[in-house]
């Protein structure tokens, strides 16, 4: 478990030390809002999900604190990926006026 812990401490060390890291937090606001317009999330034969944009969120942690905290990026439904995922994005939509299509 120390390892494990030394490992994601270096891990976290050197991602900051990269030229995307500089990037201010309204540039990757920006970002992910175009990405989230041209690379929509689905579900291939009822099981398998393609994340899409949303794969951002799993890049590291301040660039999931910022898409989370992005009110706008969760207002869109357009695509059915499930009662787990329409809950998540309706709480991190937060007050945002909510864009559901079927």
């Amino acid at each position: 478990e120390a390892m494990s812990a030394a490992r994601h401490a270096l891990r976290q060390q050197r991602n900051s030390l990269l030229p995307v890291a500089r990037l201010p937090p309204e540039i990757l606001r920006t970002i992910f809002a175009f990405s989230s317009e041209i690379d929509l999330p689905w579900i291939e034969n009822g099981v398998r999900i393609r994340l899409g944009w949303l794969a951002v969120t799993h890049v590291c942690r301040r660039w999931r604190v910022i898409a989370v905290e992005h009110t706008a990026l969760w207002t869109d439904f357009s695509w059915p990926l499930g009662p787990g995922w329409t809950e998540a994005f309706a709480e991190r939509a937060r007050t945002m006026p909510l864009m559901i299509r079927f």
